[in-house]
């Protein structure tokens, strides 16, 4: 019998009734990302989830010492017209980037077949776990590589850009390249159009204020015409004024803005974990867009952070082109089935296979 005990609490109750665990296992990983705090947890199902019953959080613990959590959804869809269940690794949605991951200690014990076992043995009916995107380095990957009784398919979907310290430094140092060329022309074209100033807040009182401003900024071009900007959806524009709160309280997010005679041409909104900054979101104001305000203000928030010696790398979180200005490194991203050993998790299993939907080896029970 396995010395691990495992329980579920469900809902945004459940998540609240295990948040001293999550801090306890995210103060504990070697390398948290922004996606495992609970902070970012909680500002998603507050924001999205109205009704939270299909949201559950699995805790892992050994000895009373918690391990792991695995934040689940359960969703009901449909395979060559069957319906199945199926669970999903949460949050569920394509938002910024929509990675997703464990959050768990150092363990070197494959933890997911005892999770699999407890799903089987715990009255769900479910078929498949559908890891939509996660780090090729990530927790899950790790668990899933080093447990060989694992049924599941794999995909390499796209990366995930980061630039490093000695990126950060090169930027800082004005190095003659094509890119600061650039960069250093358009903000002198910009001071000369008008007051330019970079402004920056971290503080909660402050952050509300600024992200008024960025949403307007962002909401000025395309993104506001397609109904695609935060200020457009509700449940968006929620996540992000809980998100901005929350992680004000622990030094965790700043937003930087670009003002040209005190308004807001470009905007950024970061992230600070650990030792690792991440570009959350960017926007800028269409009117300017042959004055690339978001690469000026990019080049100077990373001009900034180089002279930080706590921060060792700036993550994109995805991987979009116009990233290649700074030629950055990538960490690979994949999509990840589970499949159930019973027989419709099998035939399910067969059916992606015969089907080539994921063209990877598949590994069986």
């Amino acid at each position: 019998m396995s010395d691990i005990n495992i329980k579920h609490v469900r809902g945004r109750e459940g998540l609240s009734s295990i948040e001293d665990e999550w801090n306890f296992l995210t103060d504990s990983m070697a390398r948290k990302r922004y996606l495992h705090l609970y902070q970012w947890h909680q500002s998603y199902i507050n924001s999205f989830e109205h009704d939270d019953g299909s949201v559950f959080y699995f805790l892992l613990s050994e000895k009373d010492r918690p391990i792991a959590i695995v934040p689940l959804a359960l969703r009901k869809t449909r395979i060559f017209g069957v319906p199945i269940s199926i669970f999903r690794t949460y949050p569920d949605t394509i938002l910024l980037g929509g990675i997703t991951d464990y959050i768990i200690a150092a363990n070197k014990r494959p933890l997911f077949s005892l999770l699999i076992d407890y799903l089987n043995t715990s009255g769900f009916a479910w078929h498949a776990i559908d890891i939509w995107k996660c780090l090729d380095d990530s927790c899950l990957m790790n668990q899933l590589e080093k447990d060989p009784k694992l049924n599941f398919v794999r995909k390499h979907i796209g990366f995930s850009g980061y630039i490093t310290k000695a990126t950060l430094d090169e930027i800082s140092n004005e190095v003659a390249t094509r890119k600061q060329k650039k960069s250093n022309r358009k903000l002198k074209k910009l001071r000369k159009m008008g007051d330019i100033e970079i402004s920056v807040a971290s503080k909660t009182d402050d952050l509300r204020h600024y992200l008024d401003r960025f949403m307007i900024t962002e909401a000025s071009g395309w993104k506001g015409a397609s109904g695609t900007a935060i200020i457009s959806d509700p449940n968006y524009k929620e996540f992000f004024y809980q998100l901005t709160d929350a992680l004000s309280q622990i030094d965790a997010c700043e937003i930087n803005l670009l003002n040209l005679d005190g308004n807001s041409i470009a905007g950024l909104i970061g992230l600070v974990i650990d030792d690792t900054y991440y570009a959350l979101k960017i926007a800028y104001d269409e009117n300017y867009s042959n004055m690339s305000p978001g690469l000026v203000l990019l080049d100077q928030v990373f001009r900034r952070l180089s002279e930080q010696d706590t921060i060792q790398e700036c993550n994109f979180i995805t991987n979009i082109n116009w990233m290649s200005r700074w030629n950055p490194n990538t960490n690979t991203v994949c999509k990840v089935i589970v499949f159930n050993r019973s027989l419709p998790g099998r035939l399910g299993s067969l059916a992606y296979r015969m089907t080539k939907l994921i063209r990877l080896p598949i590994r069986h029970a």
